[in-house]
């Protein structure tokens, strides 16, 4: 190609990556999934509300690895986290209970009936319903119900719960409330014992930010 102020005969003058193809970052916490994980994926988001259920799923994954050759340790696993953050304590407390506070059920259950599939407006916010196994998007929404871990299994589940825990995430994932100091401790404890290598971090209204921890 030729112009005004260059001259090549080549495209995409930049050096390759190390890796030299792109990256493959993988979801999903199926069988399928983790078999594709363990032979592809480079790096893995995963989520869960405490340690033993994001080592299983870790396990899993090293385990797929292995069975396909590959080191467990090339594939790198983040696990979502949403911190809220304080110069003290008490400051990281107030502003838990605010964000809280600011929760729209509403827009939850837009989020909710989006991931699963199932429409919940055909019951009232505060009506108890319940899915038949066989109705299309059961097993979406009974494997979110699982992350539900605040929520006492005998409850009757109404639309308006589905749509607070929805919205602020925090019994989908760990929500670490203190200082920086408080957080960095959380996180350390989290990849040693649930075997990840770093977060991804999501704001309280399930919006992801992009940022990730690397140790």
């Amino acid at each position: 190609m030729i112009g005004k102020y260059h001259r090549f005969s080549g495209y995409a003058q930049t050096h390759p990556s190390p890796q030299r193809t792109p990256t493959l970052f993988q979801a999903g916490s199926s069988s399928a999934g983790i078999k594709f994980a363990g032979k592809h994926a480079e790096g893995i988001y995963c989520g869960g509300p405490n340690i033993p259920h994001v080592l299983k799923y870790s396990q899993s994954i090293r385990q797929a690895a292995r069975q396909h050759g590959r080191d467990p340790s090339d594939i790198k696993l983040f696990a979502g986290i949403s911190p809220i953050l304080g110069r003290t304590q008490e400051e990281a407390i107030a502003k838990y209970k605010l964000a809280k506070s600011k929760v729209s059920a509403i827009a939850g259950l837009a989020l909710f009936c989006d991931f699963t599939g199932i429409d919940l407006s055909k019951w009232d916010l505060d009506e108890p319903f319940s899915i038949d196994d066989d109705a299309e998007g059961a097993a979406s929404i009974q494997g979110v119900f699982k992350n539900f871990k605040g929520i006492k299994k005998d409850t009757p589940w109404t639309p308006r719960m589905v749509g607070e825990e929805t919205a602020f995430l925090e019994h989908v994932n760990p929500m670490p409330v203190g200082t920086p100091e408080m957080v960095a401790d959380f996180m350390e404890k989290w990849i040693v014992g649930a075997d990840v290598d770093g977060f991804n971090v999501q704001c309280e209204q399930c919006c992801i930010i992009s940022v990730e921890y690397f140790l």
